[in-house]
């Protein structure tokens, strides 16, 4: 039998054994630096987001319904961004300025949301989504309105989310298509550009007719009278806002997500336990009982499961 101990070190060899040791130390730090690449090109495309100028045709569809917007956005000289959406073929549509909704036309019935042109990546809670999503990038390559792409996909690591994936622009990290899977990875909701033009100057906008300003009663106060018994891991306080006296609105998100709590005195005993889904969004309705044992409406909406969403109404109590 061989004596595999004597062996002698050839020169060949010696390469071969500093190769391999060179493979697997470099292999070793590309598998450490995993987080640090997904938090680069996270940056990256929230830094992106609002910096071109653009104009294209935007496509939206979930299994029941389809839509196809025009959208527009252009950088004024004072560093606002205005975002134009308007629905093929209608003077109806919304705008949005340096991310919120600014007014929407009275008119203004189709189903695409004001949010869904392209996810908005929180930036101040990258640490939150790193700690709850593995985020990966796709080695497949694709075309999106016929630019170059790469796809980054976010994988909740518990089953309260869905899996989330974003496609950019693999020059500028412009996002360009979206897409939501369940936790078996059928698909709830996609959206993509069909067409898309970077403009070289500032492009004058046809304004909506008749849009209707949106006011903003948003506070960063989390007071009110109810107890959120559970909310999953991971989502924060956003804002909240209250229209009128009894009425509470409560936004909670993770930093690629988000879903709000509704909470009003109850006028319609129809609106209990009602269960909705559309495309990625889940909505579930509560009856609860409030000040003066009065009956109150709870209604929890988001993009979330429905069973995180049912989870989370059944959970809000009136605080005596």
């Amino acid at each position: 039998m061989r004596d595999f101990k004597q062996l002698t070190l050839t020169p060949a060899i010696r390469n071969l054994k500093l190769c391999l040791i060179v493979f697997f130390v470099t292999s070793s730090f590309t598998f450490a630096n995993d987080e640090f690449d997904a938090q680069y090109y996270i940056k990256r495309i929230i830094s992106a987001k609002n910096t071109y100028p653009y104009s294209g045709v935007f496509n939206y569809e979930r299994p029941d319904y389809k839509s196809e917007v025009y959208v527009h956005q252009q950088l004024n000289d004072d560093g606002e961004v205005h975002h134009w959406v308007r629905e093929k073929g209608r003077d109806e549509g919304f705008l949005k300025v340096n991310g919120k909704v600014s007014c929407v036309t009275k008119a203004y019935n189709n189903r695409f949301r004001a949010n869904t042109v392209l996810q908005t990546i929180d930036e101040n809670k990258l640490e939150n989504i790193l700690h709850y999503y593995d985020v990966t990038l796709s080695k497949d390559e694709s075309t999106t309105a016929g630019l170059s792409t790469h796809e980054l996909i976010f994988k909740p690591k518990e089953k309260e989310r869905y899996i989330y994936k974003l496609v950019f622009d693999k020059k500028t990290f412009v996002p360009l298509q979206f897409v939501f899977l369940d936790q078996n990875q059928t698909l709830l909701e996609q959206g993509a550009f069909s067409q898309f033009t970077y403009l070289a100057g500032k492009e004058e906008v046809k304004p909506l007719n008749n849009c209707l300003r949106v006011a903003q009663r948003q506070t960063d106060s989390e007071k009110t009278n109810w107890t959120i018994g559970w909310i999953p891991k991971g989502f924060m306080f956003v804002y909240s806002a209250h229209e009128k006296e009894g009425h509470d609105h409560l936004v909670y998100g993770d930093g690629v997500v988000s879903f709000s709590i509704f909470i009003e005195p109850l006028t319609n005993d129809a609106l209990v336990n009602i269960k909705k889904h559309s495309g990625a969004t889940t909505l579930i309705s509560r009856k609860v009982i409030g000040a003066n044992k009065l009956p109150y409406l709870v209604i929890a909406v988001g993009e979330i499961p429905s069973s995180t969403a049912l989870r989370i109404a059944s959970s809000v109590q009136y605080d005596q």
